[in-house]
């Protein structure tokens, strides 16, 4: 099935044989019902919107199931990158501990922004030399993976020798 607009969506629920139940009552229409059309109304768009070129990557999502394009709201996470695309495009993501000069650059490539390392920081060598490592493990990442394997073994060899 192709990706469905706005209506199709309307048109699924309506099919639906749902037991939905509000305030004690059941609902027997969730699709024209006062209180839930608001809400129905705000994910339809998103299935219209899903269609706009500006808005595709954002809206859909290719599923890990059948392989075809769907509804981000449909999606099952794969990815850290999938739960920003799903909650909004300003998500800053903070990483705290573990963050070292071998996988910051992999984080920030899945999309953190923000990193806490004290270990890396305070334990391993002079404050000083662990914050200009880290930085520059980080700066490398704007170029993708492109020296991190030198990074990795030159962080590797410094922690061997001391």
């Amino acid at each position: 099935m192709a990706l469905m607009n706005a209506k199709q969506y309307e048109e699924s629920l309506r099919r639906l044989n749902l037991a939905v139940y509000m305030f004690g009552k059941r609902i027997e229409n969730v699709v024209d019902d006062p209180i839930l059309r608001p809400s129905m109304n705000a994910v339809a768009l998103t299935y219209d919107y899903a269609h706009d070129p500006q808005y595709e990557d954002l809206l859909t999502a290719v599923s890990h199931l059948s392989g075809k394009k769907i509804n981000r709201f449909c999606h099952i996470h794969q990815s850290v990158s999938d739960l920003v695309k799903k909650s909004s495009s300003d998500v800053t993501i903070t990483v705290d501990g573990g963050v070292e000069p071998d996988n910051i650059a992999e984080l920030a490539r899945l999309g953190a922004h923000d990193f806490v390392s004290g270990g890396t920081i305070f334990y391993h060598r002079p404050a000083a030399a662990s914050v200009r490592e880290l930085r520059a493990a980080r700066a490398g990442s704007a170029s993708g993976r492109r020296g991190q394997a030198a990074r990795n073994t030159s962080a590797r060899q410094r922690r061997d020798s001391q």
